[in-house]
């Protein structure tokens, strides 16, 4: 499944803003902008999850089949966010396990939703004053995971690793159940510790780039000082070019009706 997803999309899922996305440049059969436009509809097509009430709550899962492109999207009333990853049909029509397929595609949310949450806050995200695609810089952060994922899957052996997790989840009872549940359970581990680790480096990367930014800030304070008392050197010596040699005369002319009169 090398090269399957083409696309990936995050946007607030109740104002249907794009904050970030990622379109493989490989891709030939769909264009850079016609991805995106299909992206921006179904974002428009996008069904909140409810419940009995009508309250926006919980997550779910939806699936949109276009014309080239299959879209899988996740969605959290929590965070109000949405994710969308978009697959290569024609890639899914090689494909002997559609429901392997599926569950790669979930694994894909997953794991974008995990570490966009963990780079992001939720008030970031939801803020009234968010801009269409703001945290595009975490597209290359997309990108190596969408490469991560699939390179895993391979290593587990694409279509059987997964339906090797799925009869996990049915509850099998075999002596492979239990080895797929130990296997998935190292995988959550690896996982969470690739995210702590990237979570450190970014923590890292901010430190570094705040005491850039304060030494930034001291110095364009310094100048600001330093061209403020400039400037009011030059006012009061405008001033006295102005009002200085009026201001002689009339003294010496008082002077002078002084003594002349006096």
């Amino acid at each position: 499944m090398n090269g399957c997803f083409v696309g990936a999309l995050s946007a607030s899922a109740s104002d249907r803003i794009p904050l970030c996305a990622y379109t493989d440049a490989t891709f030939q059969t769909t264009g850079h902008n016609t991805i995106r436009q299909q992206e921006q509809r179904i974002l428009e097509r996008l069904r909140l999850p409810t419940n009995q009430n009508g309250e926006v709550v919980g997550n779910q899962y939806q699936s949109f089949d276009n014309k080239d492109v299959m879209f899988f999207v996740f969605i959290d009333a929590a965070t109000d966010l949405a994710i969308l990853v978009a697959v290569n049909k024609l890639l899914l029509r090689n494909s002997s396990d559609s429901a392997a397929t599926n569950q790669l595609a979930c694994t894909v949310l997953d794991h974008i939703f995990s570490e966009f949450t963990a780079a992001y806050t939720a008030e970031q995200i939801g803020a009234k004053t968010v801009r269409t695609y703001q945290f595009i810089k975490f597209d290359t952060a997309i990108q190596k995971l969408i490469a991560r994922v699939v390179q895993q899957d391979k290593k587990n052996g694409g279509a059987g690793a997964s339906a090797g997790r799925q009869s996990v989840g049915n509850g099998g009872g075999s002596g492979a159940t239990g080895n797929s549940n130990y296997d998935g359970l190292k995988q959550e581990l690896r996982d969470v510790h690739v995210v702590i680790r990237q979570n450190v480096e970014d923590l890292l990367t901010r430190g570094e780039k705040l005491e850039t930014m304060g030494q930034y800030s001291a110095t364009l304070k310094d100048q600001s000082n330093k061209y403020y008392k400039r400037t009011a050197h030059m006012n009061r010596m405008r001033v006295l070019k102005t009002y200085g040699p009026p201001i002689v005369v009339i003294l010496v002319l008082l002077i002078f009706m002084w003594f002349y009169f006096f």
